[in-house]
């Protein structure tokens, strides 16, 4: 993981089994993306913005949704 960007798999929640990539947009607000992963390519499923990646963990954890980080 780096400063820019994290990627995480769902575990739980609405979007198990999917991809998530977080990273900083123009305006360093973090947007994170939700891909399905179907053979072997990646399909959008849903986009959500944040303030910052420590917004992005609170929301996820608000949620109750479990996340494995990538390093």
């Amino acid at each position: 993981m780096d400063d820019d960007r994290r990627e995480a798999r769902i575990i739980s929640g609405p979007h198990v089994g999917q991809r998530m990539i977080a990273a900083l947009d123009p305006n360093d607000s973090v947007i994170a993306v939700f891909f399905a992963e179907m053979n072997g390519d990646l399909d959008f499923v849903a986009d959500y913005w944040f303030e910052t990646f420590r917004d992005l963990e609170e929301a996820i954890a608000e949620k109750g949704w479990l996340v494995e980080w990538l390093p």
